[in-house]
């Protein structure tokens, strides 16, 4: 319970999440996922997706954020070659 509080307790954007997963789910990822980005990615996964605490545990050995962040470095790169949009100022027609 400790380790759960100092690991929670000045993240702000996974301690109001938190609530959203059972305990055990919590003491899973608690003791397999070090990086705070680790941790974050299978907590919003776990909420989003409604794993089971076996589906988590699958997802934690098979290595499911490794093979994530390249998907999210491929859309970042896609993102970065889009063209960038007229402001809308700029397409309002002028008044005068």
């Amino acid at each position: 319970m400790r380790q759960f509080y100092e690991v929670y307790r000045s993240n702000q954007k996974v301690s109001p999440l938190v609530r959203q997963l059972p305990w055990t789910h919590h003491l899973m990822i608690l003791s397999q996922a070090k990086p705070v980005e680790t941790r974050e990615f299978y907590i919003l996964a776990a909420i989003k997706e409604r794993w089971t605490k076996r589906e988590l545990e699958r997802q934690i050995r098979s290595g499911a954020v490794l093979r994530e962040a390249p998907a999210r470095k491929r859309s970042r790169q896609r993102r970065d070659k889009l063209p960038r949009r007229l402001s809308t100022s700029s397409r309002l027609p002028k008044v005068g």
